[in-house]
């Protein structure tokens, strides 16, 4: 696997550690992307940059997208110099949070000698320039145990989750719980301070009471609180994304509903 040609679309913020990952562990990498400075620092690093997604294909066994959402991905995929036009066997390994049904769907109008794996991420930022990124994987098991070496470049667990479209219901779900307990989080927050409790000591009991969770501990309420951070508008894109698939699924989920609805954002 050690020789595997690793293609890699969409070298932005969380794209371009993960290339960088990936060569590190010393694949052949060809990376694609309309930001022209990332992939010359790719460059630099060692890898070959591809003038479109089919060019990009036809010189690699295994494609790896990490591209924004649903549209993004259906243009480096099914467009006229995309990924499928120019690759004939091999992998596509989808790493964005995007709709199941989308992988699904890929999965089912790939040619013989093509497989697909959906495999989200998180982990954030540092995960990606640390390579110990979470992956949540969907395909076939046996896809995945010949892949395994490129994704363990990038993450120190790969969770397998079933079959095709299994990671990024797995993704959503943890999604749609990470809402949730922000707007418990705030919520009581807010009670909190009405009657004179401080911030920070509301805070730290949480991070130490029975309602402990890892976004209490964790996350940098402080920041949080007073400004939304940017990648808390990609946690509402996935949650959009969790209610269509509910939606399609015949599947109630009022609480998550009910949460989208509200603005977290608070304080400035």
């Amino acid at each position: 696997m050690a020789e595997t040609r690793v293609g890699f679309i969409g070298v932005g913020e969380m794209g371009k550690p993960m290339a960088e990952n990936v060569l590190k562990a010393g694949f052949d990498l060809a990376v694609y992307d309309l930001l022209e400075d990332a992939v010359r620092e790719l460059q630099k690093s060692g890898a070959s940059i591809s003038k479109s997604p089919k060019e990009l294909a036809a010189a690699s066994d295994v494609v790896i997208t990490m591209v924004r959402d649903d549209r993004q991905t259906e243009e480096i995929l099914y467009g006229e110099q995309g990924v499928l036009e120019g690759l004939d066997k091999g992998v596509i390994i989808t790493t964005s949070t995007i709709s199941p049904g989308l992988v699904q769907r890929l999965a089912q109008k790939v040619k013989t000698g093509i497989e697909v794996l959906d495999s989200p991420v998180s982990g954030g930022l540092p995960g990606a320039r640390e390579g110990t990124l979470t992956l949540m994987v969907g395909g076939k098991k046996e896809v995945l145990d010949q892949c395994r070496p490129v994704l363990d470049a990038m993450s120190s667990r790969i969770i397998y989750c079933g079959g095709i479209g299994a990671g990024l219901v797995a993704k959503l779900t943890n999604s749609m719980l990470v809402q949730v307990i922000i707007a418990g989080i705030i919520e009581s927050l807010a009670l909190g301070e009405k009657v004179g409790v401080d911030e920070s000591v509301l805070l730290d009991i949480y991070k130490t009471s029975t309602a402990g969770t890892w976004l209490a501990e964790h996350w940098d309420w402080t920041t949080y609180l007073r400004k939304t951070p940017a990648t808390f508008a990609l946690l509402l894109k996935d949650v959009g994304l969790a209610l269509d698939f509910a939606k399609e699924s015949g599947i109630s989920i009022p609480v998550a509903s009910f949460c989208r609805t509200l603005d977290l954002s608070l304080k400035e």
